[in-house]
């Protein structure tokens, strides 16, 4: 149950932002003037352009300010979405998301560039950021709207959270719901984070505080690989939680593939973090302690620039499953080899003949429901040679 997906609006009446926002959204787009949305993460920025284009029956063009980052890209391909004409005789909604992310020397003049476009757009454009009075985005400033979302009340993301444990049937004591709605400050989508990390066996209950603020602070680790646009917070995305390289490779492994939707994207995220694995391979065997600086870059930098698409969907991470699949795969590999000690001190053959030559034949005894008295298997063993 991935409760950020299923509970993701749909709908007008789906979103928990102020009705007055929404309503001078809609008239800005109505007017076909550029507007900024500006709010906190996971106040519901994107969530409410898409929601507009779909209310109003525009087609959506969407991009990331992280993907096309300077003047030239921006120019050839923000030019003819706000110029031409839109498919299927509809209008056209341009959303610019993350606008923060052109930032630094290779983003120069990308902002400019963006700010003339704007005189001149045929179709209503979108701007999200996180910081509208933020230096840097003065251009853009003085040839658009703002619109500023605020972050959720508490109290309505009480209500919202409690509406969502009735409906799933979820007992809970309205305290724990109260300490999520405090703990995440307005963050819709991590509050929904915490609230299905926090259920078991379809009862809500406390998260020690030190699992619940690890859980968080690995989710957010891995939102900043997979999502962010900023170097800085993306190489130093593993140094602000406790877990160790290794640990970051598994969940990195196991959430890849929820994260990413195209073949290349999981192809180059793959590739990098099997560079990040050599890496650490030689740091073992060499005890070339410089290169863990390679192994971060390959297992954060690496993942991220994999990615060529837009961000459609927010997938729930989940803890690598492969650590007990090891467990149950090093259970049945001593199973093995306790029948073929048993079978060896028979046969006064060595163990490893008993396991490459003469065990296979014992499994085929066994899974035709016939038996070797004198073997003294215990009936674990015969369960175990039957089912193999």
């Amino acid at each position: 149950m991935n409760l950020i997906q299923k509970y993701k609006p749909k709908t007008i009446r789906g979103l928990i932002i102020s009705k007055e926002k929404i309503m001078e959204v809609k008239r800005l787009i109505a007017e076909r003037k550029p507007i900024i949305i500006a709010g906190p993460t996971g106040c519901g920025k994107t969530t409410l352009a898409h929601i507009m284009a779909k209310d109003m029956d525009y087609e959506l063009l969407e991009l990331n300010a992280s993907d096309q980052r300077n003047k030239a890209n921006i120019e050839e391909i923000l030019s003819p979405a706000i110029k031409e004409a839109s498919l299927f005789a509809k209008g056209r909604l341009v959303l610019i998301d993350d606008i923060d992310a052109l930032s630094g020397t290779q983003d120069r003049g990308g902002i400019p560039s963006i700010a003339n476009l704007l005189e001149n757009t045929k179709w209503p454009v979108l701007l999200t950021t996180t910081d509208p009075f933020s230096q840097k985005l003065s251009p853009l400033r003085k040839k658009t709207a703002l619109v500023n979302l605020e972050p959720i009340k508490d109290t309505i993301l009480i209500d919202y959270l409690s509406r969502i444990c009735k409906k799933e049937n979820i007992a809970f004591d309205i305290k724990l719901i109260k300490n999520l709605a405090s703990k995440n400050k307005g963050d819709i989508r991590a509050a929904l984070n915490d609230l299905q990390a926090s259920i078991k066996n379809n009862e809500l209950i406390s998260l020690e505080l030190g699992e619940r603020e690890r859980l968080s602070s690995i989710t957010t680790a891995l939102s900043l690989i997979f999502r962010s646009a900023d170097l800085k917070k993306i190489l130093n995305s593993l140094n602000e939680t406790d877990l160790n390289l290794d640990e970051a490779m598994l969940w990195l492994d196991e959430n890849i593939p929820k994260e990413y939707t195209k073949k290349d994207e999981i192809y180059k995220a793959y590739s990098s973090l099997s560079k990040a694995d050599k890496f650490k391979k030689r740091i073992i065997r060499w005890q070339h302690w410089r290169f863990l600086v390679y192994e971060n870059f390959f297992m954060t930098a690496g993942i991220n620039l994999s990615r060529t698409s837009n961000i459609l969907s927010y997938p729930e991470y989940k803890r690598s499953s492969r650590l007990l699949k090891y467990f149950w795969a090093n259970q049945r590999n001593l199973k093995g080899k306790e029948i073929a000690r048993k079978i060896s001190e028979k046969t006064h053959d060595s163990i490893s003949k008993v396991r490459k030559e003469v065990l296979p034949l014992i499994k085929i005894i066994y899974r035709n429901n016939n038996e070797i008295s004198d073997l003294d298997l215990t009936q674990e063993e015969i369960d175990w040679l039957k089912s193999m």
